[in-house]
């Protein structure tokens, strides 16, 4: 914090002096009240400058260096752990006072606990646990049992049991063709002209059929 206090000091030193009225005592006569003139060119009627009043300028000048003085008066005595010399007089308001109006336990339980309880209670253990889990959980489930379905109803008896057939009626055709083979010459080359007559035989009649 201390960078903002500084940057902060700065503007409430030197800010001030922008703007002074020039019937301003002492100071007046070096300002030409040029902020005035600068921020009335900007809007459609041109006000007058406020001409100065002394009351406002005393009244902050006895407040803030009432303020400090008071200050000095009360604490210039007061060492480091020693108690406030105010607690007693004060008595209850000096209580309030430094719990700062008790501001920090009203937000607490205005805005911190209940947002505390919407986190823990709504958001959390009833729309993250209970819908948002729920409905996940309802979706898993849903699916699993629709996988469960296409797997013993689908997968198993079509897809695998196609698979299946296909390969057992492979084996099933080599059992009952293997006797074809074999090993003869003689076998295969009547064989193949039992099929070559056959072919011939197809072919001529295809061309002789009226």
């Amino acid at each position: 914090m201390t960078i903002p206090l500084v940057v902060l000091a700065v503007f409430s030193v030197t800010a001030g002096w922008v703007g002074i009225p020039e019937d301003f005592p002492l100071f007046g006569q070096f300002s030409s009240n040029w902020f005035h003139e600068f921020v009335i060119q900007t809007l459609p009627v041109h006000p007058e400058a406020v001409s100065f009043n002394l009351i406002p300028l005393l009244t902050s000048l006895v407040v803030s260096l009432g303020g400090l003085g008071a200050g000095w008066l009360v604490y210039r005595k007061v060492t480091a752990g020693a108690a406030d010399p105010l607690m007693t007089p004060l008595g209850g308001v000096y209580t309030v006072l430094k719990n700062k109006y008790y501001f920090d336990e009203l937000y607490n339980f205005v805005f911190v606990r209940p947002s505390y309880w919407f986190a823990e209670k709504f958001t959390y253990l009833f729309l993250d646990r209970k819908v948002i889990d729920g409905f996940l959980h309802t979706i898993a489930r849903v699916a699993f049992y629709i996988g469960g379905i296409f797997r013993n109803y689908f997968d198993k008896p079509v897809v695998n049991g196609f698979g299946d057939a296909v390969g057992e009626g492979v084996k099933w055709f080599g059992r009952k063709f293997r006797i074809v083979q074999t090993g003869k010459v003689q076998q295969y080359m009547i064989m193949a002209l039992v099929l070559a007559f056959s072919t011939l035989f197809y072919y001529l009649y295809s061309l002789l059929r009226p």
